[in-house]
């Protein structure tokens, strides 16, 4: 006995349940590639805050060029480089207006060294030449990241809620779909009972419907979830801010994405295959 003998592609009640699994998944692909994007670009800002470190000098009598020729001997030290007043002054132009850069030299702007630290790099001899001077002040780009890691953090939450929410919304479309088709189908299955036909043979007609629908509807929702995705990352990124350089998901989000109307067809499958038993073995 198969399918279409059910009638099942000619149910009125699953007509429109491709339609409402597309959009379920568009969701679903979009939350879960905002959470993957995030957790990329968080990655990327962790990299930078390992090796990268900033020595401010305040303007006094400090002897920059032998601190710098110091702090480059150091074996933690890959790169070290002092920023040129105009670069300091520019940096500041948000906080002083043109001041920064018309009068920058009548200004007692910092000396700005940025340094560039091998991996797993160890700190204390840098922190050791600094310590008893109070003029040079080490910074981090821990100390800023840490609100906005937290932030993002927040909103990888939110991003999942939201998918768990879809592949939840799914599960009932699937549940209410495969009620409405088994009481449509009543005299058929009762036939089929009654000529000894068991309830997986009559589930396993459902679930296959069932997968098939959500096979459809998953692969209409993902496809253009993932041009949504690629396009709004990669606009992201030309906007030049050095924040967003690592948003877009990792080789393993997009991997996960595009294995999404697999995965809510195994869910659908699984679903309707239990609502079915569960009907079967209440009222019949």
């Amino acid at each position: 006995m198969a399918a279409s003998e059910l009638s099942l592609d000619r149910d009125p009640s699953s007509r429109f349940v491709p339609w409402i699994v597309a959009a379920l998944s568009l969701m679903c692909a979009i939350a879960l590639g905002t959470a993957f994007a995030l957790a990329s670009m968080t990655e990327s800002w962790s990299r930078a805050a390992a090796d990268q470190v900033t020595l401010r000098v305040a303007t006094g009598d400090t002897d920059v060029p032998a601190l710098v020729d110091q702090v480059s001997r150091l074996t933690a030290v890959r790169r070290i480089e002092r920023l040129p007043r105009d670069q300091v002054a520019a940096m500041l132009q948000p906080w002083l207006g043109d001041l920064a850069l018309t009068d920058n030299d009548l200004l007692p702007l910092p000396v700005l060294i940025d340094v560039r630290l091998v991996p797993d790099a160890d700190l204390q001899p840098l922190l050791a030449i600094i310590a008893e001077r109070p003029e040079i002040t080490l910074d981090s780009a821990d100390a800023w990241l840490a609100p906005l890691q937290d932030l993002t953090s927040l909103a990888r939450m939110v991003a999942w809620a939201l998918a768990a929410v879809a592949v939840g919304a799914i599960m009932l479309v699937t549940v209410f779909a495969t009620r409405s088709a088994l009481v449509n189908q009543r005299p058929t299955v009762d036939l089929l009972r009654l000529i000894g036909a068991a309830d997986g043979y009559i589930a396993r007609r459902f679930q296959r419907h069932g997968l098939r629908l959500a096979l459809v509807g998953g692969i209409a929702g993902t496809v253009p979830g993932l041009i949504v995705i690629f396009f709004a990352t990669a606009a992201a990124r030309l906007q030049g801010a050095a924040l967003l350089n690592g948003l877009s998901p990792s080789l393993a989000g997009w991997i996960a994405i595009a294995a999404l109307p697999l995965i809510v067809a195994i869910v659908a499958t699984f679903t309707a295959r239990v609502t079915v038993l569960k009907l079967l073995r209440a009222s019949w």
